[in-house]
């Protein structure tokens, strides 16, 4: 299993209904499923190819079940998932999924780029963020973000570089410099991403 979805499991508590939303070939699921966790999981997909190798990873596990369609419209009306996973797709496109959710599930997102108007969502339609973090993958870099339903007013440069920046985390280092290296932008932002750098090698 990569980082990356190692990183997304961690964070998977004990339920009853797991539904991962983008399952691709359903590696999250079956760990989900495998683990004692979670009483039931749901691996949906857009992609008929990707759920078809999905639902062979999944066939040996009675408490998992595949479906194809898009974000939330595969629940039907008397689920309400525990945890919702949304991994593997960039932040705008998990905005669009989760537009109109009013349920309680924890939510458990990766997000591949524009995590800053992720997490602008997320506070503005009554999360919590209480993971946040980023994670190197294969030299790119990803953000894990685990929210509940509850409040919280993250700054404008916890909204760029996560709720949590000031704690240690080597991949946001390394993202930081990374960026800094190749940056062709405003002294602000060179400013911002010094003053993380300072965060982090404390």
């Amino acid at each position: 299993m990569s980082t990356r979805l190692s990183a997304i499991c961690a964070l998977i508590p004990q339920c009853g209904l797991l539904l991962d939303v983008g399952c691709d070939h359903g590696k999250l699921a079956e760990y989900a499923a495998s683990s004692g966790l979670c009483g039931r999981v749901i691996a949906s997909d857009v992609s008929p190819g990707s759920l078809q190798k999905a639902e062979k990873r999944l066939a040996r596990y009675a408490n998992a079940e595949t479906r194809l369609g898009w974000g939330l419209r595969v629940l039907r009306p008397e689920e309400d998932p525990d945890v919702i996973v949304i991994a593997g797709m960039g932040g705008c496109l998990i905005i669009d999924i989760l537009r109109g959710y009013t349920g309680g599930a924890k939510l458990i997102l990766g997000a591949q780029k524009d995590a800053y108007r992720l997490r602008t969502f997320l506070s503005e339609t009554g999360y919590r963020i209480g993971e946040d973090f980023t994670v190197e993958d294969r030299g790119k870099f990803y953000d894990v973000i685990g929210a509940e339903r509850g409040r919280c007013r993250p700054d404008e440069m916890q909204k760029k570089f996560g709720v949590f920046y000031k704690r240690p985390n080597p991949a946001l280092l390394a993202r930081c410099r990374f960026d800094l290296a190749r940056l062709a932008g405003t002294p602000n932002d060179v400013k911002d991403i010094e003053e993380v750098i300072k965060w982090q090698l404390r």
